[in-house]
């Protein structure tokens, strides 16, 4: 009798045990945080964290770059355009990933080592007025080649000097045309566009106005207004487009990497983030199989010096040879 006493108790005391020790294992999850640097939007940024929080139970801080207001907190996770992450990998800054969820992943948009990740893009589309469409026809207007085919279209485009991200941009069409190429092409184009602006909203302005018959913007610029009122509409270039690579590394030296590869890894394969993205309607598209070769990168202009030369070859033979007006 005795022993079953003993027993009974035992096996209650271990029940307890167990128990607290389950729940200070909870606790020690939930009170973990990763801290995540971004320069994407911070809405956006901030959503991600929060609803990877919820879901997988660990807490995620987001802290945008250019928020950061002096702030030194070390981060565990990095969400920037591939070139930065390019960057952070060449100064061995990242860690390399093991997730199966990379073997799908196309070379050129991952490090050859897996320290970073491509996840989703921002391509360069042509926003075309209605009526411009509706009078000389849809079909024929559907890539680079078919904007030269009209003497009379007008055509409004960023400067490829406004940003770095820009500069990337003129490369990558370079990179995949050829430079001789991609001057020549742009120098055709010159006496048909109107404006080069200095605000990436000026051309979408133009066009919805009737200012301007075609744009040629990001995406995600204009994803936010396209409903069924709106007087233009969008195209994806069908030879292939310029795009900024968005993806996600681990910062070496991290205590927390197995957290952080799990927020890669749900990056890549979650609905949640499709779902973002679309809601918060930012334009954004994913990395699948097979469509990397539409998809064009600055493979060859990699220092700085290299893009301000092909920048300043633009500038001198392009944007200022017939002094264009600037739109602000």
């Amino acid at each position: 009798m005795i022993k079953k006493i003993l027993f009974v108790v035992l096996l209650i005391a271990s029940v307890f045990v167990y128990k607290n020790y389950e729940d200070n294992i909870l606790q020690l999850t939930v009170q973990r945080e990763l801290v995540i640097y971004s320069d994407l939007d911070s809405k956006f940024v901030n959503l991600l964290a929060d609803t990877f929080s919820k879901s997988k139970n660990i807490n995620l801080k987001a802290m945008v770059l250019n928020e950061l207001n002096g702030e030194k907190i070390q981060a565990d996770i990095i969400l920037t355009n591939s070139y930065a992450l390019k960057s952070l990998a060449r100064a061995g800054s990242l860690e390399n990933m093991e997730l199966t969820a990379l073997n799908d992943i196309e070379t050129n948009f991952k490090d050859i080592n897996n320290a970073w990740t491509g996840i989703f893009y921002d391509p360069v589309v042509l926003l075309i007025n209605q009526d411009f469409s509706r009078k000389y026809g849809q079909e024929n207007l559907f890539d680079w080649d078919s904007l030269l085919k009209f003497d009379n279209i007008r055509i409004v485009l960023e400067n490829f000097n406004n940003s770095i991200l820009q500069q990337h941009l003129l490369a990558a069409f370079s990179s995949n045309m050829g430079e001789d190429e991609i001057i020549g092409y742009f120098s055709k184009l010159n006496s048909r566009v109107v404006q080069y602006s200095k605000y990436p909203f000026t051309p979408i302005r133009m066009v919805v106005s009737g200012d301007a018959d075609v744009a040629i913007t990001s995406r995600s610029y204009i994803a936010e207004y396209l409903e069924n009122d709106f007087p233009a509409y969008v195209i994806q270039p069908k030879t292939g487009t310029p795009v900024t690579l968005y993806g996600a590394g681990i910062y070496k030296g991290t205590d927390s990497k197995e957290e952080a590869l799990i927020f890669v890894d749900w990056l890549l394969n979650s609905p949640d983030v499709k779902n973002i993205i679309l809601n918060l309607e930012t334009g954004y598209e994913f990395v699948t199989v097979g469509n990397g070769n539409k998809l064009w990168l600055n493979t060859k202009y990699r220092p700085a010096a290299d893009r301000n030369d092909l920048l300043n070859r633009w500038l001198n033979e392009v944007r200022f040879s017939n002094n264009k007006e600037e739109n602000l």
